[in-house]
């Protein structure tokens, strides 16, 4: 288990991302990554690292968002 903030870190180093909710903790989703195992610098460039790394971004945005209107601060 490897635990960052850093979304492309995750993606790139990862065969699995789980997400987690703001509060309480939880895992809110798990993605499971169909990137090869020897990964090299290039994944980084590529659309489908770029739209993971989105969509992860998004799923997080989102859940912080609803926290924080929901008077989680």
């Amino acid at each position: 288990m490897y635990i960052t903030h850093a979304i492309d870190e995750a993606v790139f180093l990862s065969d699995r991302v789980m997400l987690m909710s703001a509060r309480p903790g939880r895992i809110s989703e798990v993605i499971d990554l169909d990137f090869p195992l020897d990964r090299g610098p290039e994944l980084r460039g590529t659309q489908e690292f770029a739209k993971l790394s989105q969509d992860i971004w998004n799923h997080l945005r989102d859940e912080v968002q609803a926290a924080m209107a929901g008077g989680d601060q």
